[in-house]
Protein backbone atom coordinates (compact mmCIF):
# COMPACT_ATOMS: atom_id res chain seq x y z
CA UNK A 1 0.00 0.00 0.00
CA UNK A 2 0.95 3.18 -0.68
CA UNK A 3 -0.11 6.97 0.08
CA UNK A 4 -0.50 9.44 -2.69
CA UNK A 5 -0.59 13.44 -1.63
CA UNK A 6 -0.20 16.58 -3.57
CA UNK A 7 1.32 14.20 -6.23
CA UNK A 8 3.81 13.00 -4.11
CA UNK A 9 3.68 9.26 -3.77
CA UNK A 10 4.84 7.84 0.18
CA UNK A 11 5.94 4.15 -0.62
CA UNK A 12 6.93 2.33 2.80
CA UNK A 13 7.73 -0.58 1.67
CA UNK A 14 10.64 -2.16 2.34
CA UNK A 15 11.23 -0.77 5.97
CA UNK A 16 14.00 -1.97 7.67
CA UNK A 17 13.49 -2.41 11.10
CA UNK A 18 9.71 -3.06 13.48
CA UNK A 19 8.14 -0.03 11.99
CA UNK A 20 5.10 -1.22 9.69
CA UNK A 21 5.24 0.70 6.28
CA UNK A 22 1.56 1.89 6.98
CA UNK A 23 3.04 4.40 9.98
CA UNK A 24 5.97 5.23 8.08
CA UNK A 25 3.80 6.51 5.47
CA UNK A 26 1.49 8.34 8.14
CA UNK A 27 4.29 9.85 9.47
CA UNK A 28 5.83 11.25 5.99
CA UNK A 29 1.78 12.59 5.32
CA UNK A 30 1.90 14.14 8.67
CA UNK A 31 5.02 16.19 7.91
CA UNK A 32 4.31 16.69 4.50
CA UNK A 33 0.43 18.37 5.89
CA UNK A 34 2.86 20.21 8.41
CA UNK A 35 4.69 21.69 5.16
CA UNK A 36 1.70 22.33 3.24
CA UNK A 37 0.53 24.62 6.19
CA UNK A 38 3.31 27.45 5.53
CA UNK A 39 3.08 29.92 2.55
CA UNK A 40 6.78 28.57 2.19
CA UNK A 41 5.62 25.05 1.49
CA UNK A 42 2.43 25.79 0.09
CA UNK A 43 4.76 27.84 -3.26
CA UNK A 44 6.96 24.27 -2.87
CA UNK A 45 4.16 22.10 -3.63
CA UNK A 46 2.64 23.97 -6.61
CA UNK A 47 5.84 24.24 -7.84
CA UNK A 48 6.23 20.33 -8.01
CA UNK A 49 2.37 19.75 -9.30
CA UNK A 50 3.51 22.14 -12.01
CA UNK A 51 5.82 18.96 -13.50
CA UNK A 52 3.91 16.33 -13.07
CA UNK A 53 5.18 14.37 -15.87
CA UNK A 54 7.50 13.24 -13.47
CA UNK A 55 7.18 11.00 -10.41
CA UNK A 56 8.50 12.11 -7.21
CA UNK A 57 8.36 9.14 -4.84
CA UNK A 58 9.55 9.28 -0.89
CA UNK A 59 10.78 6.10 0.41
CA UNK A 60 12.56 4.85 3.71
CA UNK A 61 16.38 5.61 3.78
CA UNK A 62 17.17 1.97 4.86
CA UNK A 63 16.05 0.74 1.48
CA UNK A 64 18.62 2.95 -0.23
CA UNK A 65 20.82 -0.03 -0.22
CA UNK A 66 23.29 1.88 -2.88
CA UNK A 67 25.10 4.72 -0.97
CA UNK A 68 27.11 2.52 1.57
CA UNK A 69 28.20 4.93 4.91
CA UNK A 70 25.34 7.02 4.16
CA UNK A 71 22.33 4.11 3.85
CA UNK A 72 20.64 5.87 6.59
CA UNK A 73 20.84 9.92 5.40
CA UNK A 74 18.27 11.91 3.48
CA UNK A 75 18.76 12.40 0.15
CA UNK A 76 17.15 12.55 -3.59
CA UNK A 77 17.98 10.63 -6.38
CA UNK A 78 17.18 11.17 -10.03
CA UNK A 79 16.53 8.43 -12.04
CA UNK A 80 18.36 9.24 -14.89
CA UNK A 81 20.81 12.09 -13.80
CA UNK A 82 21.19 13.57 -17.45
CA UNK A 83 17.78 15.00 -18.23
CA UNK A 84 17.58 16.00 -14.24
CA UNK A 85 20.64 17.91 -15.09
CA UNK A 86 20.84 21.18 -16.82
CA UNK A 87 20.68 21.70 -20.22
CA UNK A 88 24.19 21.65 -22.20
CA UNK A 89 25.84 21.59 -18.52
CA UNK A 90 28.76 19.39 -18.00
CA UNK A 91 27.69 16.13 -16.06
CA UNK A 92 29.82 16.41 -12.58
CA UNK A 93 29.53 14.59 -9.10
CA UNK A 94 28.64 16.53 -6.30
CA UNK A 95 32.08 17.23 -5.48
CA UNK A 96 32.25 19.16 -8.66
CA UNK A 97 34.59 16.12 -10.45
CA UNK A 98 33.03 15.61 -14.13
CA UNK A 99 31.97 12.70 -15.74
CA UNK A 100 33.79 11.08 -18.27
CA UNK A 101 33.37 11.17 -21.54
CA UNK A 102 32.16 15.16 -21.70
CA UNK A 103 28.31 14.08 -21.29
CA UNK A 104 25.87 17.37 -20.98
CA UNK A 105 23.01 17.38 -19.21
CA UNK A 106 19.78 17.01 -21.34
CA UNK A 107 17.73 19.38 -19.06
CA UNK A 108 14.50 17.32 -19.82
CA UNK A 109 13.59 16.48 -16.17
CA UNK A 110 13.71 12.62 -14.65
CA UNK A 111 11.46 10.74 -11.90
CA UNK A 112 13.24 11.15 -8.70
CA UNK A 113 12.93 9.29 -5.42
CA UNK A 114 13.61 11.05 -2.01
CA UNK A 115 14.78 8.57 0.70
CA UNK A 116 14.25 9.92 4.09
CA UNK A 117 13.19 8.41 7.51
CA UNK A 118 11.40 10.87 10.47
CA UNK A 119 13.01 8.81 12.87
CA UNK A 120 16.43 9.73 12.23
CA UNK A 121 15.57 13.64 13.23
CA UNK A 122 14.06 15.72 15.69
CA UNK A 123 10.02 15.48 15.71
CA UNK A 124 8.98 19.40 14.66
CA UNK A 125 8.72 21.70 17.72
CA UNK A 126 5.73 23.73 17.65
CA UNK A 127 6.54 27.14 18.35
CA UNK A 128 4.64 30.28 19.34
CA UNK A 129 5.98 33.52 18.33
CA UNK A 130 6.53 34.74 21.11
CA UNK A 131 9.03 31.90 22.35
CA UNK A 132 10.88 32.35 19.13
CA UNK A 133 13.74 33.59 21.02
CA UNK A 134 13.96 30.80 23.46
CA UNK A 135 13.51 28.09 20.60
CA UNK A 136 16.33 29.34 18.41
CA UNK A 137 18.88 30.26 21.36
CA UNK A 138 18.39 26.60 21.89
CA UNK A 139 18.69 25.74 18.53
CA UNK A 140 21.56 27.75 17.70
CA UNK A 141 22.97 26.37 21.01
CA UNK A 142 23.12 22.47 20.05
CA UNK A 143 23.82 23.48 16.34
CA UNK A 144 20.56 21.49 15.03
CA UNK A 145 19.55 24.35 12.49
CA UNK A 146 17.70 22.85 9.39
CA UNK A 147 17.47 19.51 11.41
CA UNK A 148 14.23 18.51 12.26
CA UNK A 149 12.15 16.11 10.29
CA UNK A 150 9.85 18.79 8.47
CA UNK A 151 13.48 20.58 7.62
CA UNK A 152 15.09 18.05 6.84
CA UNK A 153 12.15 17.09 3.79
CA UNK A 154 11.68 20.25 3.07
CA UNK A 155 15.43 20.89 1.89
CA UNK A 156 14.93 16.87 0.17
CA UNK A 157 12.30 18.06 -1.90
CA UNK A 158 13.54 21.31 -2.71
CA UNK A 159 16.29 18.77 -4.58
CA UNK A 160 13.51 16.57 -6.15
CA UNK A 161 11.84 19.78 -7.84
CA UNK A 162 14.90 20.48 -9.22
CA UNK A 163 15.72 17.29 -10.54
CA UNK A 164 12.00 17.06 -12.40
CA UNK A 165 12.56 20.34 -13.91
CA UNK A 166 15.89 19.68 -15.55
CA UNK A 167 17.77 22.35 -13.45
CA UNK A 168 20.59 20.88 -11.81
CA UNK A 169 23.88 22.43 -11.85
CA UNK A 170 26.51 21.36 -9.24
CA UNK A 171 29.56 23.40 -10.22
CA UNK A 172 32.34 23.56 -7.60
CA UNK A 173 31.96 23.99 -3.80
CA UNK A 174 31.59 27.66 -2.39
CA UNK A 175 31.38 29.52 0.70
CA UNK A 176 30.71 25.96 2.67
CA UNK A 177 28.11 24.48 0.48
CA UNK A 178 28.70 21.57 -1.81
CA UNK A 179 27.05 22.85 -4.68
CA UNK A 180 24.81 25.60 -5.97
CA UNK A 181 21.83 22.99 -5.60
CA UNK A 182 22.81 23.22 -2.01
CA UNK A 183 23.08 26.38 -1.61
CA UNK A 184 19.23 26.74 -3.33
CA UNK A 185 17.98 24.11 -0.88
CA UNK A 186 19.15 25.23 1.98
CA UNK A 187 17.93 29.09 1.35
CA UNK A 188 14.76 28.14 1.01
CA UNK A 189 14.52 25.88 4.11
CA UNK A 190 15.30 28.59 5.64
CA UNK A 191 12.69 30.91 4.59
CA UNK A 192 10.38 27.62 5.41
CA UNK A 193 12.06 27.76 8.92
CA UNK A 194 12.26 31.05 9.27
CA UNK A 195 7.90 31.52 8.77
CA UNK A 196 8.03 28.57 11.45
CA UNK A 197 9.73 30.51 13.84
CA UNK A 198 13.14 28.65 13.93
CA UNK A 199 16.29 30.06 12.72
CA UNK A 200 18.36 29.88 9.42
CA UNK A 201 21.27 27.46 8.70
CA UNK A 202 24.78 28.52 7.87
CA UNK A 203 25.76 26.36 5.58
CA UNK A 204 26.06 22.77 4.07
CA UNK A 205 29.11 21.54 6.13
CA UNK A 206 27.46 21.47 9.65
CA UNK A 207 24.51 22.36 10.95
CA UNK A 208 25.39 26.02 12.88
CA UNK A 209 22.95 28.71 12.61
CA UNK A 210 23.51 31.89 9.65
CA UNK A 211 25.41 34.20 11.66
CA UNK A 212 23.48 36.96 8.88
CA UNK A 213 19.89 36.08 10.25
CA UNK A 214 18.28 39.32 8.83
CA UNK A 215 17.78 40.06 5.52
CA UNK A 216 19.83 43.02 5.21
CA UNK A 217 22.64 41.09 6.61
CA UNK A 218 22.11 38.49 4.52
CA UNK A 219 22.53 40.44 1.17
CA UNK A 220 23.09 43.91 1.34
CA UNK A 221 23.62 44.89 -2.04
CA UNK A 222 23.88 43.36 -5.73
CA UNK A 223 26.13 44.62 -6.65
CA UNK A 224 29.47 44.31 -6.76
CA UNK A 225 27.90 40.85 -7.47
CA UNK A 226 28.39 37.91 -4.76
CA UNK A 227 27.58 34.36 -4.37
CA UNK A 228 24.66 34.81 -2.93
CA UNK A 229 23.38 37.19 -5.10
CA UNK A 230 24.41 35.27 -8.27
CA UNK A 231 23.24 32.42 -7.16
CA UNK A 232 19.53 34.03 -5.91
CA UNK A 233 19.35 35.72 -9.38
CA UNK A 234 20.39 32.60 -11.15
CA UNK A 235 17.25 31.28 -9.38
CA UNK A 236 14.37 33.59 -9.88
CA UNK A 237 15.39 33.63 -13.52
CA UNK A 238 15.42 29.45 -13.68
CA UNK A 239 11.93 29.20 -11.49
CA UNK A 240 10.16 32.39 -11.59
CA UNK A 241 6.82 31.26 -10.23
CA UNK A 242 7.89 29.61 -6.83
CA UNK A 243 10.49 32.63 -6.57
CA UNK A 244 7.67 35.30 -6.50
CA UNK A 245 5.46 33.18 -4.49
CA UNK A 246 8.19 32.97 -1.86
CA UNK A 247 9.05 36.42 -2.53
CA UNK A 248 5.63 37.88 -0.58
CA UNK A 249 6.00 35.20 2.27
CA UNK A 250 6.32 37.36 5.58
CA UNK A 251 9.08 35.32 7.01
CA UNK A 252 11.64 37.50 9.46
CA UNK A 253 14.30 35.91 7.03
CA UNK A 254 13.60 35.62 3.46
CA UNK A 255 16.39 37.27 1.08
CA UNK A 256 14.62 36.48 -2.28
CA UNK A 257 12.23 38.87 -1.27
CA UNK A 258 15.32 41.32 -0.07
CA UNK A 259 16.33 40.38 -3.59
CA UNK A 260 13.63 41.72 -4.96
CA UNK A 261 13.91 44.68 -3.16
CA UNK A 262 16.89 45.86 -3.84
CA UNK A 263 16.46 45.30 -7.32
CA UNK A 264 13.47 47.82 -7.22
CA UNK A 265 15.78 50.11 -5.28
CA UNK A 266 18.50 49.92 -8.02
CA UNK A 267 15.75 50.68 -10.72
CA UNK A 268 14.77 53.94 -8.45
CA UNK A 269 17.86 55.27 -8.38
CA UNK A 270 18.70 54.89 -12.34
CA UNK A 271 15.22 56.35 -13.04
CA UNK A 272 16.16 59.24 -10.53
CA UNK A 273 19.93 59.93 -12.22
CA UNK A 274 18.44 59.84 -15.84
Amino acid sequence: MTIKYMGLIIDGRGLGGNLPAQTYEKQVLTLLRRIRATLTGRALFRELRRHRQHIVRIRPSETDKDVGPHRNEARSRAKDWQRAMARNQPMLYSDGSPWAGNVTGTGRGSDTTVFFTPSGYGYPLTVLKSDQAVIAKFLCEMQLAGAQADEVLFHELVHAMRQIRGLIYLGIPRDGFQNEEEFIAILLTNIYSSETHRPPRSNHVDLRCEADDTDAAFLPELTPPTYRSLTIGKLILQQKEIALEIGTVPADFNPIRQYYKLERMSRIREQRSA
